[in-house]
């Protein structure tokens, strides 16, 4: 059982969801917040025989983003006058932190998202921070795995298949057995 964790959000780092794999089943554990808030999470077990499609898209916040260069902006527009004007370095200080969290804002808005089409015509969408891409693609190759190895348990003709090749061994054992007494015998 292989077990993903991700976070949606650099911000508020420490909340973090997760996707595994329990039999039949993909068990998908997606945060909740408000803001910095954690507000627990929604857990659901989807079977695999439900799900039709997964495929990977990338997706911008357009308010986060905005956010984030509004507040650079303002960042530099407020490090510019308080060097100029020699302020004390508490408000240079101010300034250089309002850029490194509107460069969290700006990079918080760019995403990743796994999205999972189910045969009930509902989509689920998952997002993961741009930097956490390859476990969007791990958790896209675990379900599209388990999804051929569904398909593969309950196709008939590779379990007909596998059945006529074991019976031609078998075969083929049990005549030259017979060829091979055949030539003691004379």
């Amino acid at each position: 059982m292989e077990k993903i964790t991700f976070r949606s959000s650099i911000i508020a780092f420490y909340i973090k969801g997760e996707i595994s794999a329990e039999q039949n089943f993909v068990r998908f554990k997606i945060p909740n917040r408000l803001g910095l808030i954690p507000l627990g999470s929604n857990e659901e077990r989807i079977p695999v025989t439900q799900i039709s499609l997964v495929r990977m898209t990338h997706s911008i916040s357009l308010f986060w983003f905005a956010v984030g260069a509004f507040v650079t902006f303002m960042a530099f527009v407020n490090f510019f006058l308080s060097v100029f004007n020699e302020l004390p370095f508490f408000k240079s200080a101010l300034s250089v932190l309002l850029l490194l969290l509107s460069i969290a804002f700006l990079v918080c808005s760019l995403r990743k998202c796994l999205d999972i089409d189910l045969t009930s015509g509902r989509v689920m969408r998952i997002t993961f921070i741009i930097f956490e891409w390859h476990k969007a693609r791990l958790a896209a190759d675990l379900i599209n795995d388990l999804i051929s190895n569904r398909i593969d348990d309950t196709n008939v003709r590779i379990h007909t298949d596998r059945s006529i090749g074991d019976n031609r061994e078998q075969t083929d054992r049990i005549v030259d057995a017979i060829k091979g007494i055949e030539n003691k015998l004379k």
